[in-house]
């Protein structure tokens, strides 16, 4: 298994818009940390950006759960700019 760190870059009305989404977006976050598979998340504290830690099989299924996040279709989340997915590895 790989853990990945994304950071997503927060739309400049995220603060706003997010509100309505906010429950639907954590839920499956909760869900994916009780099985293991987010080790870390949250906002920043101005609200620009979040940063999240996958624990996944492989980038296939971090980019299926990227899909997913309930902030997407709803752009909330301007992207990832850059694009920042970190691959790290437990010592052995």
């Amino acid at each position: 298994m790989a853990i990945y760190h994304v950071h997503f870059v927060c739309a400049p009305d995220y603060m706003a818009r997010r509100l309505p989404f906010r429950p639907a977006h954590l839920k499956p976050l909760a869900s994916l940390r009780d099985d293991g598979r987010v080790v870390a998340g949250g906002p920043e504290p101005d609200g620009t950006a979040a940063n999240i830690f996958y624990r996944v099989v492989d980038r296939a299924e971090l980019d299926r759960l990227l899909a997913e996040n309930e902030f997407q279709p709803r752009r909330a989340l301007h992207g990832q700019s850059p694009p920042l997915l970190r691959r790290f590895r437990r010592a052995a």
